[in-house]
């Protein structure tokens, strides 16, 4: 029977709370959390569902308060939430069907294109300019995206939340706060739907949930906030981070996978 320490409890809680920070600003939380479970023993086959579990409430509170400074747009986020849905049990079948590296070479070329996109046009997620689209452009969209975001949580995951805010400034047309209320709905639906999933095979952690996710709950109700107040600013230097730690797990990851092959 796993015991976590008390050493090792401090620091998923401490974690959490700063994975919540990044989360509610640019995403890729996940990032961080996952790399710590491992460095406390955690039993590797419950990491996955603890993780999704634990930030169901934060997300939530995240939503909560971009919705009430009216920063999301639920026109597209709740499309495109419920379509990640189903888009995740598509992933997680393709991940048994494909081998993530290859996923994993396509990425890390497609990583340094979105910080150029992002950080060459100074003005992009500035403003919002997503009724500059028709109605049909805007659903099509959710469909599409939110449909391919699920796939993507589902076969790999890493990151997911960055991608999810990228996608809504590119292709949605909004700033980059809405673009960030928006992914935390989409996150909500596919945390939920992870737990579930995980919790009806035994696959959570209840005891370490209800500790850490008071932890996330506190960085996400800061991220969100410094976001709110600071917008841009505050957005895309954490957003920059994140590409940046997503491209060198890759590499990492790409790395020794040669070198078993050798």
């Amino acid at each position: 029977m796993f015991t976590l320490s008390f050493s090792g409890f401090i620091l998923l809680v401490l974690t959490f709370f700063v994975a919540g920070i990044i989360d509610a600003a640019a995403g890729g939380g996940g990032l961080l959390t996952l790399p710590v479970f491992m460095l406390t023993g955690f039993p590797v086959h419950m990491i996955a569902g603890t993780n999704m579990a634990s930030t169901v409430a934060g997300a939530t509170a995240s939503v909560i308060r971009y919705s009430k400074n009216k920063k999301i747009y639920w026109q597209t986020a709740l499309v495109a939430g419920v379509l990640s849905l189903a888009g995740s049990y598509f992933g997680s079948k393709l991940n048994i069907m494909i081998p993530e590296k290859y996923l994993q070479y396509i990425m890390i070329v497609i990583l340094p294109v979105a910080a150029i996109v992002i950080f060459a046009k100074k003005n992009i997620g500035d403003e919002n300019n997503v009724e500059m689209l028709s109605m049909t452009a805007k659903m099509v969209f959710a469909v599409v995206f939110g449909f391919l975001m699920g796939v993507y949580e589902g076969f790999y995951g890493a990151g997911a939340g960055t991608f999810m805010i990228f996608g809504f400034v590119l292709l949605n047309k909004l700033d980059l706060v809405t673009a960030s209320g928006n992914s935390r709905v989409m996150a909500v639906f596919s945390s939920i739907g992870t737990t579930v999933t995980f919790a009806l095979e035994g696959l959570v952690y209840w005891p370490v949930v209800l500790w850490v996710t008071a932890g996330y709950i506190g960085g996400s109700c800061l991220g969100s906030g410094l976001a709110l107040k600071k917008g841009a600013r505050f957005i895309k230097p954490v957003f920059a981070v994140v590409l940046l730690l997503l491209f060198l797990r890759l590499v990492t990851q790409c790395l020794r996978q040669g070198l078993k092959h050798l």
